[in-house]
């Protein structure tokens, strides 16, 4: 498995308009249910889930843009 990165910058403000189109994009919202995101998608506060959102970006597969969970 792959280190947590040592540190990560959010800005939230950056993605506010995305954001919206998503929020507004039944897909994006079925996705999001269907990994159990959406709650973690609509907490404010990612500064206080630091452990969470590098574990997040572990997971991301870069080349596939798509989070790989075990095998």
């Amino acid at each position: 498995m792959r280190e947590l990165p040592k540190k990560v910058d959010w800005n939230e403000s950056e993605h506010e308009d995305v954001d919206t189109q998503e929020m507004n994009d039944p897909n994006c919202l079925e996705a999001l249910r269907a990994f159990r995101l959406l709650k973690f998608f609509l907490t404010p506060g990612m500064l206080a889930q630091t452990e969470l959102l590098g574990y997040l970006i572990i997971l991301w597969d870069i080349n596939w843009e798509l989070f790989v969970i075990g095998d």
